[in-house]
């Protein structure tokens, strides 16, 4: 049985290992996503180096949210913190933009939070 102290060092040495790779065919890595026990299970999302994937989603499909596409950038406040939005994830239903807090982590808000910020009218769907 494979526990969660070897199963990250497995992932360390394996992302170590394949960075050069990537690097070769100009990628980069999203992220490592495990799975532990009786087996382990690893999976690589990568994409090319310079495209954020999320970025480019937010101009694919904000119209699609009935958002601006030149939103990106617009700061959202929730509970006195600042957010910036950074991108859109289609596949989250719930929360799909995407922001960078000051504290430099990545955030999730639902789209109703942005219409706000932006003085456009909120439907029910998008406080999901």
């Amino acid at each position: 049985m494979i526990d969660r102290k070897t199963a990250i060092l497995i992932t360390n040495e394996m992302e170590a290992a394949i960075a050069p790779v990537l690097a070769k065919y100009g990628l980069d890595r999203d992220r490592t996503a495990t799975a532990y026990g009786d087996i382990y299970k690893v999976t690589f999302t990568a994409h090319l180096a310079g495209e954020d994937p999320a970025v480019k989603n937010y101009g694919l499909y904000a119209d699609a949210y009935g958002l601006p596409a030149d939103s990106l950038g617009t700061v959202i406040t929730s509970r006195g913190q600042k957010y910036v939005v950074t991108g859109l994830n289609p596949r989250a239903k719930t929360m799909p933009i995407l922001c960078k807090g000051e504290d430099g982590r990545t955030y999730k808000f639902p789209i109703a939070s942005l219409k706000r910020v932006l003085g456009l009218p909120v439907n029910p769907w998008d406080e999901r």
